[in-house]
């Protein structure tokens, strides 16, 4: 269940193409809709969906970062770097879920489920 929340992002690609990518800036997105936002998400590029994640994970580092243990921080920043464009890439997609299993059960022994669902997926509230 939680490793469904930190690739959940990851998967999200695959359920919906559109044959015109759109681009958005984060905020336009995290006034959407949940709903609005997984069809959104499904539409932009692989840039973008890492681009949209990445300013998620900081916003919420950066709100949280002053009651974090220096192991939180250090996993959080990994997993920054760990967002990239070719994670969203189906030809390179597959190369990034052992590694993104591998970091989803390090980040789950040090936060909650709720912490990693607000942190590292577009189901949570946005900053």
């Amino acid at each position: 269940m939680v490793h469904r929340l930190l690739v959940s992002v990851l998967s999200l690609m695959s359920v919906v193409a559109s044959p015109q990518p759109v681009s958005i800036d984060y905020d336009t997105f995290c006034g959407q809709s949940e709903q609005e936002r997984i069809r959104t998400f499904n539409t932009v590029t692989p840039e973008i969906r890492a681009e949209l994640v990445r300013t998620r994970i900081t916003r919420w580092l950066d709100a949280n970062s002053a009651r974090l243990s220096t192991e939180q921080l250090a996993i959080m920043r990994e997993s920054v770097a760990f967002v990239t464009a070719d994670a969203y890439r189906e030809e390179t997609r597959s190369a990034f879920q052992e590694r993104a299993k591998e970091l989803e059960q390090r980040t789950a022994a040090l936060f909650t489920r709720e912490e990693m669902r607000q942190a590292l997926t577009i189901h949570g509230n946005c900053r």
